[in-house]
């Protein structure tokens, strides 16, 4: 019997790697269906060996779960598996989603997590037994459909509706439709994020264009955001005035001071404030905030004092970088490494950081030569021996 499975993705280069990869032990073929994404995702997806199909634009959910179901009639499956890229579905879980539909059971299976705030985020079905709050939620979308329910489908209902018109299609054509319990996971760790106080630096110097993608794009678990306007003369500063964020602070240089006296007063500001956590997002919008995550965790869970980002780890993140920017990246890489005597470190330009409190008041920002930045600042996190160091 062939098993497919259809992931649906929109800006998911953080999690379709993980997902694709697990996704492969249990079904014989994977197809992406990248739905317009900006980012890396279709590479990602190609280089781990799925079968990837591109929209032209961003279609939405239901666009994209229909050219999956399509192209997944092409291979002629026994069961189709829908798996979300959002990181939320556990790929371990297929088995359980498959087995009504390969026992004849049903024709197709619902994968109904639980939602309850008395309920933890790996919660079962026997836990939501032991509470009055329990409420079992029908539109995960991670589902399991046999072959003969495929032409039953006609996607007229939007994003929002999209799942719950699947699951009525299949009960009025007479189909058997099973849930099953899957576990809810946070990658996110949300929880663990609101009970820590995260501040977010964003230089911008001329970034009119591009600072309000930015600070908009920026989580809402962050509870302050400094931008630091370092004597723009462009329209940046209007551009700052009309965000309508209460956790935006603004700091004005009157002359350009350069990125490293900006991180500088950001990170003063956000130590008066009593910020646990203060990571940086260059105003250019070319971090992606929804990596951003990746480097606080480490750092409340203790496993780390300083955290920063590695474009060169993964050729997929090489996209858009010039041959003679991957040079660059690679000499300054080799100098570090002498400089520092940190062997494992690379990417030292990479200015996507975030580091804790402790280790801000233990480096001396006043004692910090700014001209060059983030490189030099982190050039000094290396020579303070007391951190630990996370790339």
């Amino acid at each position: 019997m062939t098993v497919v499975a259809a992931i649906p993705a929109y800006n998911a280069e953080v999690h379709i790697k993980n997902i694709i990869k697990r996704t492969k032990y249990y079904v014989d073929h994977v197809i992406v269906v990248d739905d317009g994404s900006s980012d890396a995702t279709a590479h990602i997806a190609t280089n781990m060996g799925a079968r990837v199909i591109r929209h032209g634009d961003n279609l939405g959910k239901a666009a994209a779960l229909a050219t999956a179901f399509e192209a997944a009639k092409k291979l002629n499956p026994a069961v189709l598996v829908t798996i979300y890229a959002n990181g939320f579905h556990n790929p371990d879980d297929i088995p359980s989603i498959l087995k009504p539909v390969l026992s004849k059971d049903a024709d197709v299976v619902n994968g109904a997590y639980i939602s309850s705030s008395s309920i933890g985020l790996d919660a079962t079905f026997d836990d939501a037994e032991d509470t009055n709050e329990a409420r079992l939620v029908k539109d995960s979308g991670f589902r399991a459909y046999s072959s003969k329910t495929l032409d039953t489908f006609k996607f007229t209902k939007t994003d929002g509706a999209i799942e719950v018109e699947l699951i009525d299609e299949a009960i009025n054509a007479g189909f058997r439709v099973k849930e099953v319990p899957i576990k809810i996971i946070d990658p996110v760790k949300r929880e663990l994020l609101a009970r820590t106080r995260i501040g977010v630096v964003v230089p911008a110097y001329n970034e009119e264009k591009l600072i309000k993608n930015t600070v908009e794009g920026i989580p809402q678990y962050v509870d302050r955001i400094y931008v630091i306007n370092d004597a723009s003369t462009d329209n940046t500063a209007k551009v700052i005035e009309t965000l309508n964020d209460p956790r935006v602070v603004v700091i004005t240089h009157e002359t350009n001071k350069g990125v490293g006296a900006a991180l500088i007063n950001g990170y003063k500001k956000a130590l008066r404030e009593n910020m646990d956590v203060v990571a940086v997002m260059a105003g250019d919008d070319q971090m992606n905030p929804d990596q951003l995550y990746k480097l606080i965790i480490p750092i409340i869970e203790g496993r780390a004092d300083y955290t920063k980002g590695n474009r060169l780890m993964d050729i997929e993140y090489h996209i858009g970088m010039s041959k003679w920017r991957k040079v660059g990246n690679a000499v300054l890489t080799i100098l570090t490494k002498i400089g520092s005597g940190y062997w494992h470190i690379m990417d030292p330009q990479n200015g996507y950081t975030a580091i804790s409190k402790d280790a801000l008041i233990g480096i001396g920002l006043d004692d910090v030569y700014t001209y060059y930045g983030e490189l030099r600042l982190t050039a000094d996190f290396f020579q303070s021996k007391y951190f630990q160091l996370k790339f």
